[in-house]
């Protein structure tokens, strides 16, 4: 009897003992498992908030609306000025002021000419046909298009919000060529584009300006420069 109760006690002890070593080597496990900041999402969409709001466009992108407007170049409409270099839209009325601005979404490759996947430099007016069956907007010219998808597009990249709020220009180049901003900035200023029509200019990263927009324009948009 006392050697039973012996082996029961010996038994104990070590299923203890190898309860409490798993016990150890889980905490450690989970312990070391990486997850998610706390608060993360919360963070990119307050950073995202904060970047539409930076509201001021650089000097070349100023004179560029300044000359799209009293040139007659914009034709009475809405215009969208892309800084691909700095991967981000600004929004401006018929009359040239400025709306809003917000980081973009934009192609992944370096290029100015239609080819995926990279983002067309140049001039592109709104096309009705196309626009029609898109939930976006879509702007052509004899080149090719440009479409920049409604917030919900199933082609809207992973982690969307995130490279939104990122501070890399380079987080921004990861979709098709195609655009895409944060919805409430979709909302708030290029819903409306898609009934009254527009004109969207895309800087180049490599071509010269002159080549993709004209002389004028290349002559409005280095003056930006030099001031």
């Amino acid at each position: 009897m006392f050697a039973f109760a012996s082996i029961q006690r010996k038994a104990a002890w070590l299923f203890g003992s190898l309860l409490g070593a798993g016990l150890l080597a889980g905490g450690w496990y989970f312990d070391h498992v990486p997850a998610a900041p706390p608060g993360s999402a919360q963070a990119a969409s307050r950073a995202v908030t904060a970047s539409m709001h930076r509201d001021v466009a650089p000097v070349r992108v100023r004179h560029l609306a300044h000359w799209a407007v009293h040139s007659g170049d914009s034709a009475g409409l809405p215009f969208v000025v892309l800084d691909k270099l700095d991967a981000r839209l600004f929004a401006f009325d018929a009359g040239g002021r400025l709306r809003g601005s917000a980081p973009v979404l934009l192609g992944s490759a370096v290029g100015d000419v239609a080819a995926v996947p990279a983002t067309p430099a140049g001039r592109f007016v709104t096309d009705p046909l196309r626009q029609a069956a898109s939930a976006g907007l879509v702007w052509t010219n004899p080149q090719g298009e440009l479409v920049l998808h409604a917030p919900d597009s199933q082609l809207l990249p992973g982690r969307a919000q995130e490279r939104f709020a990122s501070a890399s220009q380079q987080d921004r180049r990861i979709s098709d060529g195609s655009l895409h901003v944060p919805p409430a900035f979709f909302h708030g200023h290029l819903g409306a584009l898609r009934a009254s029509g527009s004109v969207a200019y895309v800087l180049p990263e490599q071509l010269p300006l002159q080549q993709v927009l004209g002389a004028g324009a290349a002559q409005a948009a280095n003056l930006g420069e030099s001031l």
